[in-house]
């Protein structure tokens, strides 16, 4: 009989403690072990290690109520440990820096043409960029316990490794080594989507319900949630929805392949689908293109408009696919593409609707993030505060 890894088991308990503190506090021990549902000794077990880290603080003493000796409470040290996050998007780097509970303390976003520059270039641009955030937050890059960065495409986030992203192109691309190396740094790397559904889990209502996050913007991602945890699937690769097939013999997808999803609905495909009605511009970004046709359908362009009903509808057919799959209680859509408002949510809401099996109809709300909201940053600082909360940490001295 195989017999339960106990070191496996302690960082779980850990992880658990130490997120039901940043949930719930100030909060006493008996009602740690009643939320967690672990023993009284487990819990003073965890928060014995705690305090011995400088993780978490007594609060005043709880003696409303009561008699007898009042209730210790505690209340996790926030600014016990700094994190980073960054997202890289077409057009701009995001920084964040984020205190233990992965609330953010200091905000920062550069201008950037990644597919432009380069990977190599872009490397130095982040570096350039954290050490910047750092010192806007008054901090030395000493205090920082970890970076979490966010890159659209194929991500094995357990390995570290990028397959493919349509900023920098065929993998596999060595983007966590080389900037941890040059910040002395531990770096972690996930895809944006998962990211900003990470970022839902954490800043959210507490919920076990499933839920699908959609981007749209340079691409189209997709993550879901079971349980208050991102799925990966097998290989890290799972809920890549931009990449299933929608038509075999359809356009060019960044990826290589044809047909694929994004190819039809993502912001590049809006502005090749919509080059024809356009102004003759050879040398202009796909993102200015995309500006463009929007500018043109929200002004009455009838074929623009046409143009971003398609991709509209075809989203919304591949999403209910999605739903029909995996009967989410809720769907997320954000990015660049969203921002097309009615033009492209409207035919996307119908097609959605009518592509429901009957049980489902109306009960999977479509739900937007608020415009101006960078989650994708948030959510990778997230995902070091995860990784912190699971193992013992020592802040510097």
């Amino acid at each position: 009989m195989k017999t339960v890894d106990s070191e496996w088991l302690r960082k779980i308990n850990r992880f658990h403690v130490l997120d039901c503190l940043r949930r719930h506090e100030p909060i006493a021990r008996i009602e740690l072990a009643q939320r967690t549902q672990l023993s009284p000794a487990t819990i003073s077990a965890i928060v014995q290690d705690l305090e011995s880290e400088g993780l978490i603080d007594l609060a005043e003493p709880d003696v409303a109520g009561g008699r007898g000796r009042p209730r210790v409470l505690l209340r996790l040290k926030a600014e016990a440990a700094a994190v980073l996050g960054v997202n890289i998007s077409a057009d701009r780097l995001s920084f964040s820096v984020a205190n233990l509970k992965a609330e953010e303390i200091q905000a920062l976003a550069l201008p950037a043409q990644p597919k432009r520059d380069g990977l190599a270039a872009t490397l130095r641009n982040i570096e350039a960029g954290l050490r910047r955030a750092v010192e806007a937050a008054d901090l030395e890059l000493h205090d920082i316990a970890g970076v979490g960065i966010a890159l659209p495409g194929m991500i094995d986030a357990a390995q570290g490794i990028c397959h493919w992203s349509p900023l920098f192109g065929p993998g596999p691309l060595s983007i966590v080594e080389p900037l941890a190396q040059a910040l002395g740094v531990p770096c972690v790397m996930d895809n944006e989507a998962r990211l900003v559904a990470l970022a839902e889990v954490w800043f959210g209502a507490e919920t076990a319900e499933p839920f699908l996050v959609v981007t749209v913007d340079q691409g189209v991602g997709m993550a879901l949630v079971q349980g208050g945890e991102v799925v990966r699937g097998a290989f890290g690769l799972g809920s890549e929805f931009g990449h299933t097939s929608h038509r075999e013999d359809g356009p060019l997808c960044q990826c290589g392949k044809r047909g694929c999803v994004e190819a039809f609905t993502a912001d590049y495909a809006i502005a090749r689908a919509a080059d024809p009605f356009l102004s003759p511009a050879p040398h202009a970004s796909a993102q200015i293109r995309f500006q463009e046709a929007l500018a043109g359908a929200r002004a009455g362009n009838a074929d623009l408009t046409a143009v971003f009903a398609e991709a509209g509808r075809i989203l919304g057919q591949e999403l209910a696919n999605v739903c029909n799959l995996f009967n989410p209680a809720r769907v997320i859509l954000a990015g660049s593409g969203i921002r097309a408002g009615g033009l492209l949510l409207g035919p996307l809401r119908v097609a959605f609707d009518a592509r429901l099996i009957a049980p489902l109809a109306g009960r999977i709300p479509l739900t937007l993030l608020p415009d101006g909201l960078d989650l994708w940053a948030r959510g990778a600082a997230a995902l070091v505060v995860r990784g912190l909360y699971s193992a013992p940490w020592h802040r510097p001295a």
